[in-house]
Order: C-alpha cells, then sequence, then structure tokens
C-alpha cells in the first residue's frame, strides 16, 4: 500500500504538518509540528533536536504515528534512514522546500545530529 498521489502532493507542498507518535494502546499522542518532503514518491520528517527530541524518540520505540494533515489524518510506519546516500537527497530536498523561507531553521534540519534522525514513512 501506498500514500496516494494527492497525500504525496499536499505532503511536498504543505510547509508544516502535525506528527503524533502512537501511544502503546495504538492511540495518537500530542501532535507536534514537523517539516516533511517527498523524495522519489516517499514523505520523510527530520527531528530537528534529533534523537534527543521527545517525538523522535516515540516514534522510534512505537514505529507508528500519525500525520495531521489539515483535516486529513494519516496512519504511517516510520522507518529509521540509515543510508548517507539517501539521506543526502533528504537533505537537499529540505533545502529546496525551507532554505529560502526559513535559512535558520532550514540549517538546523540539515545538522547532522538532525540527519540521523530522518524516518521514511510508509501507510499504516
Amino acid at each position: 500500500m501506498s500514500l496516494s498521489q494527492a497525500d504525496l502532493d499536499r505532503l511536498h507542498t504543505i510547509p508544516e504538518i502535525r506528527i503524533g507518535p502512537n501511544r502503546d494502546d495504538g492511540t495518537s499522542g500530542k501532535p507536534v509540528i514537523v517539516w516533511v518532503v517527498v523524495v522519489d514518491g516517499q514523505p520523510y520528517v527530520r527531528s530537528v533536536r534529533g534523537d534527543q527530541g521527545k517525538w523522535y524518540q516515540q516514534v522510534l520505540r512505537s514505529r507508528r504515528a500519525t500525520l495531521h494533515v489539515d483535516a486529513a489524518r494519516l496512519r504511517v510506519v516510520a522507518e529509521p534512514v540509515t543510508d548517507a546516500a539517501q539521506n543526502q537527497k533528504i537533505s537537499d530536498a529540505f533545502r529546496a522546500k525551507y532554505a529560502q523561507r526559513w535559512p535558520g531553521p532550514t540549517a538546523g534540519i540539515l545538522r547532522p545530529a538532525a540527519v540521523h534522525a530522518t524516518f521514511r514513512l510508509t501507510p499504516a
């Protein structure tokens, strides 16, 4: 299963979404704002705080989350990205999408600690 093209198009254009890490009982936890990029038809998110981000730690533990995109709720599985070449493509996408509007925060999302806290999202 994959996200619809309409979902991917929305994720590609919307500047911010919210991600709610799933709790042990499967319900969505408190959603927090994150940036999202789409690379090769797959959405990716990063923790600007690296592995110190609370939402990142929760998603890493459960591997499941709910994306809050406007009124839509998309349940996803989160897979850590460890491939350096893929992370470079993801960094390039973050830079292209956000650097002009938010240069300082974009620099934060490109730091090595943040790069190592990248998830690929697939439908749950």
